[in-house]
């Protein structure tokens, strides 16, 4: 296969191109799609939401991902999308955590199938991924998000998923976190606390290793500290970029209105168009006078602001709107 192809297909990826990749390898010869090419294939199809068709591909190359564990992620999360398919969208996952997939996305995806299929988890760690793990503390660290979340979303879209990586490797766990608000009770930046069970290199390199797959966004640090509390060292990390819309609550729909979109349906439909630019967090804050809309994501922010300001524009309750950048 033609390096400059597979580059220029890891590019639109990149940048949230998904229908790009799908038509450049729709017009290839059926002899030029091999194995790899099938499978960035169907992880564009799966950023489209064409959940069906994706895993179409993926099984006619179930031999082939039998071992491997980017092939059983992108099956499992084909099937969590899929209506009564979560119990095996979490076998897929398991599978892939066996096979050495250390993505904390990937334990995040693998507590919501379990916790949608009715599984039962344990509260520490669940489902057996180093859960029972215990340690006295012997160095921390602490990771300043440059990010705008609720307490909730930040503790279901990042902390658990980074809790069960450090959990499963034995080397931490997360101990907490917070919210940094601004005067008028505005999220302003979080951050959280990780204990470790010793200072070594090694387990500075894996936590590293592990946030940097984290979704968390530009302008987020990673700070080690010694259990003297000396700080070791202290890390960049972060790839997505942010956004944030700002509403008036005076412009919303009154709730009596049938012929516009109520904020949950709007907030929901934006979300899905955002989506395809890959991972996506969002978040939101209500405060006395707006309503503030926040979305972190691949892609870059041009790109995400590129979709939204249209749709917003074609709802004239949210015309009214201001767009603030987060992330510059």
């Amino acid at each position: 296969m033609n390096k400059a192809l597979y580059q220029q297909l890891d590019q639109w990826h990149e940048t949230g191109r998904h229908e790009e990749i799908v038509k450049a390898i729709e017009a290839l010869p059926e002899t030029g799609k091999d194995y790899d090419i099938i499978n960035k294939h169907a992880r564009a199809l799966n950023n489209l939401s064409r959940y069906d068709e994706a895993l179409t591909l993926l099984l006619s190359v179930r031999e082939r991902g039998a071992n491997d564990p980017h092939w059983h992620f992108r099956v499992g999360y084909s099937l969590y999308y899929m209506d009564g398919r979560e119990a095996e969208a979490a076998r897929h996952f398991e599978r892939a955590i066996e096979l050495g997939d250390d993505f904390p996305d990937t334990f995040q995806m693998l507590q919501w199938a379990r916790k949608a299929a009715g599984e039962v988890e344990d509260e520490a760690g669940g489902g057996g991924e180093g859960g029972d793990f215990e340690f006295e503390p012997g160095a921390f660290a602490t990771i300043a998000l440059n990010m705008r979340l609720q307490p909730e979303v930040r503790h279901e879209r990042i902390e658990d998923g980074l809790d069960r990586v450090l959990r499963g490797k034995k080397i931490g766990c997360v101990s907490g976190g917070g919210t940094a608000l601004s005067e008028n009770k505005e999220p302003e930046a979080c951050d959280i606390e990780i204990d470790l069970a010793d200072d070594s290199e090694a387990t500075r390199q894996t936590v590293l290793t592990a946030v940097h797959r984290l979704g968390v966004a530009k302008g987020s640090l990673l700070t080690f500290r010694a259990k003297s509390g000396e700080k070791l060292s202290a890390h960049p990390v972060g790839q997505l970029e942010g956004f944030a819309v700002y509403i008036k609550t005076s412009d919303l729909p009154n709730a009596n209105t049938c012929k516009t979109k109520n904020l949950s349906e709007m907030v929901a439909d934006l979300t899905d168009l955002l989506s395809n630019n890959g991972a996506l967090i969002r978040s939101h804050w209500i405060g006395p006078s707006e309503v503030a809309l926040y979305f972190y994501g691949e892609g870059g922010v041009d790109g995400m602001i590129e979709k939204a300001r249209p749709f917003l524009n074609a709802h004239p309750p949210y015309q009214k709107n201001r767009i603030v950048r987060l992330t510059e």
